[in-house]
């Protein structure tokens, strides 16, 4: 643990400072010249889609020297993956009532995305940690899931979090999500813009970010494309059916790539995929929703719905997995592994292990191999709650 953590956190430094290919360095760059020379993130810097916001955070680093803030940046990544971890098992065990076997498999499995967070300088961990933190406090106060309007006002996607908890019935922890999303988003700002400044800059994020989104036209920001390390449902589509790849990476994709859609084809049969996708887990979810033992297996299932549903999900984006890798332990039986039916949940997890090593590399990326594994993490978390709303009363509270 030590040397993967050593190893990882030099890396980042070493990229930050020395060759400057952080994404650290992306987010800080725009946010000391917005902060400090009335520069404009949406104009001057298109390669970032984040809110205001955002940058507001990212901006505490400016005081202190590249090394030092990336350094210190990396190690907080390396922190948090280790508080997800115990956030995932703890809300685990707690609604389900049973102890999460092998939990050292779970780390091993997710080292690929760890890794690639830490030592790329990315703020995923931050985002998935605030809605871990959300989702574990609302099992005590419905107020503590504000943390996850903190995650929404850092980062759009963690919004369909929100929406899942409304088909839960949390309708008053939607509210204090909406309530905290809208002060950090818009009034947090100002304080360190000013009101002309923030509002300017909140209308061209919405504008160019949050209306296309919803809208599913392309986003105004230069970040997006379907290149190989977008691992999203749009770009498997785009890569894989029509001659988007045959074009740009040739090889095995003249061969195996079924070339039927125009671009503009594929846009329309991934937003029909994605609404099929969400009525069908809004169905799951909404079906006997007072089970308390399948939350956090429906929460895994809807992270990996935002994976699919953004128009960009990079590679590093698939910490959001994590929680999903977490609850199919709960099915794993490594006693007894080559046994298919009763051990569903360990087949699963080799499944998403084999792809996730495949992507090494921008030509094996363009295979989709990290979205292709992330099936097969949404099989197990919906096999898993199934099988646990089919044999279990709700409980009623």
């Amino acid at each position: 643990m030590g040397l993967f953590v050593l190893g990882n956190v030099t890396q980042a430094v070493v990229r930050s400072v020395v060759y400057n290919r952080s994404d650290f360095n992306a987010f800080l760059r725009p946010a000391i010249e917005v902060r400090f020379f009335d520069k404009n993130f949406l104009i001057d810097f298109l390669f970032n889609s984040y809110p205001p916001f955002f940058y507001t955070l990212i901006s505490l680093f400016s005081p202190f020297a590249l090394w030092f803030s990336s350094l210190l940046w990396a190690l907080s990544i390396c922190l948090l993956s280790y508080y997800c971890f115990f956030l995932c098992f703890y809300f685990i065990e707690k609604s389900s009532g049973r102890i999460v076997p092998y939990k050292w498999l779970s780390f091993f499995i997710c080292i690929p995305l760890i890794a690639t967070n830490v030592h790329m300088g990315q703020s995923n961990t931050l985002v998935l940690f605030l809605i871990l933190l959300g989702m574990v406090g609302l099992q005590a106060k419905e107020k503590y899931s504000a943390w996850i309007g903190f995650a929404i006002a850092l980062k759009v996607t963690p919004l369909i979090i929100a929406f899942f908890m409304f088909l839960k019935g949390k309708v008053r922890s939607v509210g204090y999500i909406a309530a905290t999303t809208l002060l950090l988003l818009f009034l947090v700002p100002i304080f360190f813009y000013g009101f002309e400044k923030s509002m300017e800059m909140n209308s061209l994020w919405v504008k160019n970010v949050l209306a296309p989104f919803f809208s599913g036209q392309e986003i105004g920001t230069s970040n997006t494309g379907y290149y190989h390390s977008n691992q999203s449902l749009d770009a498997f589509i785009n890569r894989h059916f029509t001659n988007y790849a045959v074009e740009k990476y040739g090889g095995l994709h003249k061969k195996i790539d079924w070339v039927i859609f125009s671009e503009n084809q594929a846009k329309f049969v991934g937003m029909l995929i994605k609404t099929i996708l969400v009525m069908g887990m809004s169905v799951l979810t909404f079906w006997k929703r007072n089970c308390k033992t399948t939350w956090f297996y429906e929460l895994s299932a809807w992270l990996i719905l935002l994976l699919w549903i953004s128009p960009s999900s990079w590679i590093n984006h698939y910490i959001f997995t994590m929680p999903a890798v977490c609850c199919l332990l709960l099915g794993v039986d490594l006693k007894k592994p080559l046994q298919f039916k009763n051990n569903f949940s360990l087949w699963m997890l080799i499944w998403f292990l084999f792809f996730i090593h495949l992507g090494y590399g921008s030509y094996m990326q363009s295979f989709s191999p990290i979205f292709l594994g992330s099936i097969s993490l949404l099989l197990g978390c919906i096999h898993l709650l199934v099988k646990e709303k089919k044999t279990h009363m709700p409980s009623i509270g």
